[in-house]
């Protein structure tokens, strides 16, 4: 590991300094990211990976000191020479190292910026191929600790409520040496730069410090709350209210505070809360079922409960009486006072959304028997092709005729003949 240990041993001093000098909050981060170096060889400058760790110690809530080691390499050059039977570029090498930095947030609760800047060291060797193409290099076995003079970097802290953090972020560092490319021009223009995604967490955040109340001398105690056992009461406990939509007053009597909430959607109350006595209202909407029903509000007061039953009568529907459809003799269209008793009969259905009906179909006696059964099949076909045009829905119906074979009144006179010429409705 040629030198390593020289890094390692001044990270763990900088840890030392850390935490020995600053022991309060700090942040252990866990980085990963890419890197790439900044030297005299400029061709085919390669994106590398890199892998690190910080550990801050907050010495106030904007400030912290840390350490920042990190593992990436470096490698450019043009590659046309050969190292050991293979490509090689200008220069490689693995870059280890460590910065000791100061770092500048502010104090936000979802996201903030930061800023850091320090010192460090950083470890490198570099490889080369053979020839002239490099300068002024040294050995091949050539391993150096060089330090970073100065550190600098710029990010974004992410906090989550979880207490696992995360950042966004770069740094970039300036090596005090010509050297990190195998080659020396005397600039000390070598350098790298990483940026990084971390995850972050943060450990000993200070807790807030009991409040301590040292009673005054001869300071008299307040005198204990009496315990109030609750009482609570509806009058009356149950009301009963009609189909149609309106609302109904109970009283409450109650020695503190109570709450009350409804069971059902058709029932609203005010107010959901109260303290002492009230008067109590109901609100409930309209029941357009022909079934009654039943709701409840339920009130509490501390330990005690009590039920406000409401019952709703069910709607009172008209009675479902259809009128009998007529027509002209040898007809089956609907004439204008047909189409009328149809209007009204369909006013009615609107109140039975489940009754199902059979349209039945008859004639008089004039004309074969064969005709006349067709005829009243036609009449029948004709009133249901109306109510099914006007929105009835054709599963609730059915057709039957029956021809001449059914009359209601006599057909040896005019009049009894038009009462014969009929379609009659019968529920199922």
């Amino acid at each position: 590991m040629k030198n390593y240990g020289k890094v390692v041993l001044t990270i763990l001093v900088m840890l030392f300094l850390a935490t020995g000098v600053f022991a309060l909050e700090s942040t252990l981060s866990l980085r990963g990211g890419l890197s790439q170096s900044v030297t005299d060889i400029t061709d085919d400058n390669q994106i590398k990976g890199m892998v690190g760790l910080s550990y801050e110690v907050w010495m106030a809530k904007w400030l912290s000191l840390g350490i920042y080691p990190y593992y990436t390499a470096a490698e450019a050059g043009e590659k046309t020479g050969t190292d050991t039977g293979y490509l090689a570029p200008n220069f490689k090498t693995p870059l280890v190292g460590g910065d000791l930095m100061f770092k500048v947030r502010p104090t936000w609760k979802k996201a903030a910026p930061y800023a850091i800047a320090g010192v460090g060291v950083v470890n490198f060797f570099p490889k080369y191929r053979d020839g002239g193409h490099i300068e002024a290099f040294p050995p091949e076995d050539y391993d150096y600790t060089a330090a970073v003079l100065p550190a600098v970097g710029a990010g974004i802290d992410i906090f989550t409520k979880w207490g696992i953090d995360f950042e966004l972020g770069g740094q970039y560092e300036f090596v005090a040496s010509d050297y990190l490319d195998a080659r020396d021009r005397d600039d000390d223009n070598d350098a790298f730069w990483m940026a990084y995604l971390g995850i972050s967490h943060t450990f000993g955040k200070p807790k807030p410090a009991p409040v301590v109340v040292i009673p005054q001398e001869h300071e008299t105690p307040p005198p204990p709350k009496p315990v109030v056992i609750p009482e609570l009461k509806l009058s009356p406990n149950t009301r009963n209210v009609s189909y149609e939509a309106g609302k109904t007053e109970v009283i409450v009597t109650c020695n503190t505070d109570w709450q009350a909430k409804e069971d059902e959607n058709w029932l609203s109350v005010s107010p959901t809360s109260g303290k002492g006595n009230a008067n109590f209202v109901v609100n409930y909407d309209e029941n357009t079922s022909s079934e009654a029903r039943t709701g409840y509000i339920y009130f509490t007061a501390g330990e005690v409960k009590e039920t406000l039953t409401i019952i709703q009568a069910g709607k009172t529907l008209p009675p479902l009486e259809l009128k009998t459809v007529y027509f002209d003799f040898d007809k089956y269209n609907l004439r204008p006072d047909a189409v009328a008793t149809l209007d009204a009969n369909l006013a009615i259905l609107a109140n039975y959304p489940n009754v199902k009906l059979d349209i039945q179909g008859h004639t008089d006696y004039i004309g074969p028997e064969p005709y006349n059964l067709d005829l009243s099949e036609e009449r029948a076909k004709s009133v249901y092709n109306y109510m099914v045009q006007k929105g009835i829905d054709p599963s609730r119906l059915s057709i039957s005729y029956y021809g001449e074979s059914q009359p209601i009144a006599p057909n040896d006179t005019a009049e009894g003949r038009a009462l014969n010429r009929r379609v009659e409705f019968k529920v199922k």
